[in-house]
């Protein structure tokens, strides 16, 4: 699916529900995470208790860069890591690379012209129906013809 979605122009995709973590990186040069892992929660034993937070900076529809704060889930929250423990988390987590299709550096971009979804633009204001208007069917526009304006 991730591959899908960045074809079709997606920069950014965030895979959830694993209660594990997942491979991340680039996809191209869109950025995929396969599994973020837990928040918060109540099992006592990794890797369901391998936490962190997931920083990615963006310019635009840039990747520039991407950071995992480690955290290691205790009573339920997550509490962050630092020094040896977080380096050797973050290792752990760099290593949950390898089992995917992604790579540390971001590559040339999957999308294309003819791949790529056009940029959602929202509704025509102008057929939205009018909360005046006396039937749920009615537009503004229709109000407008009907009154002769």
């Amino acid at each position: 699916m991730a591959e899908a979605l960045v074809k079709a122009g997606a920069d950014i995709v965030l895979g959830t529900h694993a209660h594990v973590q997942l491979g991340a990186g680039y996809l191209g040069s869109a950025f995929v995470d396969y599994g973020l892992g837990n928040l918060a929660f109540d099992d006592t034993r990794p890797p369901e208790t391998y936490s962190g937070s997931l920083v990615i900076t963006v310019t635009g529809r840039h990747i520039d860069s991407f950071t995992w704060r480690p955290a290691l889930i205790d009573s339920g929250l997550p509490i962050p890591e630092s020094g040896a423990e977080a380096t050797a988390a973050v290792t752990r987590w760099d290593g949950l690379r390898g089992c995917t299709d992604l790579s540390a550096e971001p590559g040339a971009s999957t999308a294309s012209s003819s791949s790529e979804t056009a940029p959602f633009t929202g509704p025509d204001i102008g057929t939205l129906p009018d909360p005046k208007a006396g039937s749920p069917g009615t537009t503004k526009k229709a109000q407008r013809a009907t009154r002769g304006s």
